[in-house]
């Protein structure tokens, strides 16, 4: 099945389980995302090609243009796995999916585990500073509660080395978007190859997993929410 949406709020919605416990496998696109002709065609290779892979919880359509994150020549596959999902064009299995704790029960035991944190951001310097504020009820991100389950459960998500999507939110209309980000993000080139070959078998390339954390580089704001919340406990 396919939804369309804005899942900007709680994805944790009854509607959103209910069509995965009824297909089994869904496939995701926001309103503001543009595909290429052949966008559902390699979603739906890719879910039938991992559906029991245990290793493997997303297929993703999306991935930076070349300008942001420049795939190694000598690397010659159609395809390449994240320990970070997208949330642009995205695809899953119920038995994934219904893994998830979105309310984090361990948070406490994560942020006072600097190892976790480090092994948890492989996937981005952002990505413990948007959980922080997940907890704090500063965002309500699915997507970096998503992440965090991919890194506790030691899954890898597809992406296309051309993207199959793109996404036109970046004019301030986008919820999470913003018109700065159009350069880093726009894909003025969509994948046009009909036949991806996906891998047997499941791996990451070091090369594009340091190039890929790369365009999540930390940031102020990532030091300050983590100041912030340790200044929080310490005053509890």
């Amino acid at each position: 099945d396919i939804v369309f949406g804005d899942w900007s709020s709680d994805v944790c919605s009854s509607d959103l389980t209910e069509i995965l416990n009824k297909y089994g496998k869904i496939i995701m696109i926001e309103d503001d995302i543009v595909t290429s002709p052949y966008f559902l065609k390699y979603m739906n290779d890719g879910l039938d090609k991992y559906r029991n892979d245990p290793k493997v919880g997303s297929i993703s359509g999306f991935n930076f243009p070349n300008k942001t994150m420049k795939i190694p020549e000598i690397y010659k596959q159609d395809i390449f796995f994240s320990v970070r999902p997208s949330s642009w064009g995205w695809a899953t299995w119920k038995d994934k999916w219904n893994q998830v704790d979105w309310e984090v029960k361990d948070f406490d035991k994560f942020i006072n585990n600097p190892q976790e944190q480090k092994e948890f951001n492989k996937g981005g310097e952002d990505l413990t500073g948007m959980l922080i504020a997940q907890k704090e009820g500063k965002i309500n991100s699915w997507a970096v509660r998503w992440s965090y389950n991919f890194y506790k459960k030691n899954w890898l998500s597809v992406y296309p080395v051309l993207s199959f999507v793109d996404n036109h939110g970046h004019d301030n209309s986008g919820r999470h978007t913003k018109a700065s980000d159009q350069k880093i993000f726009e894909n003025t080139e969509l994948n046009m190859n009909s036949d991806i070959k996906f891998p047997d078998e499941p791996f990451l390339d070091e090369e594009i997993c340091r190039r890929f954390k790369k365009v999540y580089a930390r940031n102020l704001k990532y030091y300050i929410r983590k100041i912030k919340y340790k200044l929080s406990t310490l005053v509890k």
